[in-house]
């Protein structure tokens, strides 16, 4: 059987970071909150959704909402570029 007295005790989580040790996890400006959401379902081929995810991941970090972050992108340029 095993000795576990030999084993070395876990030294915990230790201190959290100084404030300005941490890096600019708020850089993303929030969202305003009179925005209400809603679903937008279409199809499409499953190769592009596959790219659609990927270049989402790259461009916003790979996190719940990067989809919509890309999406809405997508709307602003093209809303941008239509005049």
């Amino acid at each position: 059987m095993a000795n576990l007295t030999k084993l070395k005790p876990k030294s915990g989580k230790g201190i959290p970071p100084a404030p300005e040790e941490t890096n600019n996890n708020l850089q993303a400006p929030a969202r305003e909150k009179s925005d209400k959401k809603t679903v937008l379902q279409f199809s499409i081929p499953e190769t592009i959704q596959r790219e659609f995810s990927s270049e989402a991941g790259h461009r916003f970090g790979f996190k719940k909402g990067s989809k919509s972050d890309l999406f809405v992108a997508m709307w602003e340029a093209y809303k941008n570029n239509k005049s």
